[in-house]
């Protein structure tokens, strides 16, 4: 059950005054529920760590509540590693996924097709036992010269983790050669001279170079023991298994801007939850495992960056000017009497906006009358100026046509420790916007 709107409830969830305090509900009972770190103990879903993910029991609880049955769809346009996709083909339905990333769309697929578990296994515990066996060679390949990366791995590591590339593209099956590969990518964050910090990938000194064939041997066995794990198990509704059903789940690489290769009125519920407005760019965090697999050069990540959505400075979209709220133009006009340490920080905050438009009207377009949205995304803080990030895309959604049903208030973060140095110490909201498109 979740607590509706109260005047104490009010204070203490740091609601504004607004038009739309009544939508109010205190989830915070269930604020784990919109981190990753439920997925830690799951097989596969745990297999690449994505801290800005959410929860496979978030996507439980809501299709229940929402009350989705097969054969119905489930869409995330921002899709990430997947959680959503796998969650719903466990609960049977149809889901589609989409990512402006290659990384993050790879990693999707090979886990769906790991949930399957539809592999030769002696055929991949013979190739996981050729890797591991084959002695170390000089590799062919080299690592992409992209400037930002450069001095991310040590010698010794980078060699020996183009080495393993190099071996694992000699596999021959498919399905298996994914698999290998997506090892591979799940330990880079364990080899790197960096850690994920906030939003920046900051440089370390390890003590000792790592173990990198010892690190991706203990990989492939976990992964391997999880396909063991899930051949065995029966998640598919009796009925559905008395009919051989097999739900369709495939992610895309694509722009949640632009969903136009879905048809209208195809999906039945939306759960999603885009990039943050807190300059966090996923092309510098991931870029490691993007440039190991994906991106050849600076100019590719270049282009990558810039077609990411405008949560970061970087990010570059074609002008738009579809938002007419005064409640963003009294935030705008108030961080032009701040000190803003980089300028693009105001045209970031607007074209945030303009591109949340531009997506809720693709997933009004595609959703079914009737169909609801859920959306997780938190608030920020620019200059000691609070974006209320939930009630602005309640705001779009309602402007585009969507009937604005709750605000669930699932957590309360604290902000930077410049922001509380300069402006104070203040809690953000981090909410769940439900959305409806009318019958």
């Amino acid at each position: 059950m979740t607590m509706k709107f109260t005047k104490a409830l009010y204070q203490q969830l740091l609601i504004p005054e607004t038009r739309y305090k009544h939508l109010f509900r205190d989830w915070t009972t269930y604020g784990k529920l919109v981190t990753f770190e439920p997925n830690m103990g799951l097989p596969i879903y745990n297999w690449f760590y994505f801290k800005q993910g959410f929860s496979r029991d978030l996507i439980f609880k809501l299709v229940n509540e929402f009350q989705i049955r097969a054969p119905a769809t489930i869409l995330d346009p921002f899709c990430g590693v997947g959680t959503t996709l796998l969650a719903g083909y466990q609960k049977a339905l149809h889901a589609i996924g989409v990512d402006i990333l290659p990384l993050f769309v790879f990693v999707t697929n090979v886990k769906l097709e790991a949930l399957k578990a539809d592999y030769d296994m002696a055929s991949l515990r013979n190739a996981i036992q050729y890797i591991i066996n084959t002695e170390f060679t000089e590799p062919i390949l080299e690592f992409p010269d992209i400037k930002f990366l450069h001095g991310i791995f040590e010698d010794n590591v980078l060699k020996t983790l183009l080495f393993l590339k190099e071996k694992i593209a000699e596999v021959q099956d498919v399905k298996i050669r994914r698999l290998l590969m997506l090892a591979l990518l799940c330990i880079v964050k364990d080899i790197i001279n960096a850690k994920r910090d906030g939003v920046i990938l900051r440089r370390i000194k390890r003590e000792k170079l790592p173990d990198v064939k010892r690190i991706f041997m203990e990989k492939l066995i976990k992964m391997y023991n999880d396909i063991i794990y899930f051949r065995t198990q029966t998640f598919l509704p009796h009925y559905l298994q008395e009919i051989k059903s097999d739900p369709d789940a495939c992610a895309f690489e694509g722009d949640a801007r632009d969903l136009s290769f879905i048809e209208d009125n195809s999906i039945d519920v939306v759960i999603t939850s885009p990039p943050y407005l807190n300059r966090l760019d996923y092309t510098r965090i991931y870029g490691p495992e993007l440039a190991l697999y994906f991106v050849s050069n600076d100019k590719m990540m270049k282009i990558l960056r810039y077609r990411t959505l405008r949560s970061h400075v970087e990010a570059r979209y074609y002008p738009t000017n579809y938002v007419q709220s005064e409640l963003l133009d009294s935030v705008l006009e108030e961080l032009k009497k701040r000190p803003l340490n980089n300028q693009k920080i105001l045209e970031m905050i607007k074209g945030y906006f303009e591109d949340l438009y531009v997506c809720l009207s693709e997933i009004y377009r595609v959703l079914k009358d009737g169909g609801i949205v859920a959306i997780v995304v938190g608030c920020s803080r620019w200059s000691g100026v609070i974006i209320d990030v939930d009630l602005l895309l309640t705001e779009i959604g309602e402007s585009i046509g969507f009937e604005p049903l709750e605000i669930r208030v699932a957590m309360l973060r604290g902000t930077s420790a410049q922001q509380i140095r300069n402006y104070g110490e203040t809690q953000l909201r981090e909410s769940i916007v439900i959305l409806k498109k009318p019958t």
